[in-house]
């Protein structure tokens, strides 16, 4: 499936303890880097502080509305770039001797023009018990946004190359008009 790449994505939370005043940016809005998303006022100061955004991307999630009670362990947004995302692979047992980092992998999505290309960057060093699987991960460029965060794909990783002579004489080949 595609995930948001976690090393562009922030959990956004509030320095001080206080109580949300505004909210200026909910799910699905696009934002850039030092764009303010919320204001708080702070319960010891009572002085109203902005929280901006740390990098430029996309709000992923808004848990959180005026007049909320807050401290700094809460999640009050997600946010994440989604130039760039995971996918991420089931590798089952009996192919995973054959699965390393580095190698491509082809893959698609659900529609027939949904396909892309890259090369697997992280193969996890332990498995689900549930499924009897490891997770094998590829960073994927999605510029064009394409490749949407919950969506399934498949996957055919390139394990071995082989440079193989001509099977078919071109003499063999008929144009047929």
């Amino acid at each position: 499936s595609i995930k948001p790449n976690a090393e562009q994505e922030r959990d956004i939370r509030a320095r001080y303890p206080g109580v949300i005043r505004s909210v200026h940016k909910s799910a699905g809005d696009s934002v850039a880097k030092g764009d303010v998303l919320l204001t708080v006022e702070s319960n010891e100061s009572l002085q109203v502080y902005s929280v901006p955004s740390p990098l430029s991307g996309q709000v992923l999630e808004r848990s959180v509305n005026p007049g909320d009670s807050v401290d700094a362990s809460r999640v009050l947004m997600k946010v994440a770039d989604l130039s760039s995302v995971w996918g991420e692979f089931a590798v089952f047992a009996r192919d995973l001797a054959h699965v390393r980092r580095g190698m491509r992998v082809s893959f698609r999505g659900a529609g027939a023009d949904e396909t892309g290309e890259s090369s697997i960057s992280y193969v996890a060093p332990a498995g689900h018990a549930d499924s009897q699987s490891v997770v094998a991960r590829a960073v994927v460029e999605n510029r064009d946004g394409r490749w949407v965060p919950g969506q399934f794909i498949s996957g055919d990783v390139v394990t071995a190359e082989a440079q193989v002579p001509v099977a078919v004489a071109p003499s063999a080949v008929q144009k047929i008009k």
